[in-house]
């Protein structure tokens, strides 16, 4: 059985979060994983380099307070509202989300949630 290996990326002059500020680095990933955050002008060796100069470089950012997008609800409570939703979001950096519901009668919120359960692990696109 063989393993293809995976890529080797370098995010080169990406101004990235350290501590408290922004500031140059060379971002190494293999495959989806940060492997190392080097100095901006670090040799990288054989990866094949993304030049990241005048860019923000960050991790994907989680919003924990979402009622919807797109016209679209997550008090829907449908795989297609929240894929809308999801989608919407992933393409400005949100990789998870915290649905919020709305104040309505229990009975709409409990059908929502019911909903929203068959939702959960979802591994649609966004």
């Amino acid at each position: 059985m063989s393993t293809v290996e995976s890529p080797v990326r370098a995010y080169v002059g990406a101004n990235v979060l350290q501590g408290r500020r922004l500031a140059p680095a060379t971002v190494v990933l293999k495959g989806a994983t940060i492997v190392d955050v080097l100095s901006a002008d670090a040799p990288i060796g054989t990866a094949r380099t993304i030049d990241a100069r005048g860019r923000i470089l960050a991790p994907g950012f989680i919003d924990t307070h979402v009622h919807g997008a797109r016209g679209k609800n997550v008090m829907m409570a449908t795989i297609d509202a929240v894929d809308v939703v999801s989608e919407a979001l992933a393409r400005n950096g949100v990789t998870s989300f915290v649905g919020a519901t709305a104040s309505v009668a229990i009975e709409q919120l409990e059908s929502s949630l019911s909903g929203l359960a068959d939702c959960v692990g979802s591994t649609r696109p966004g």
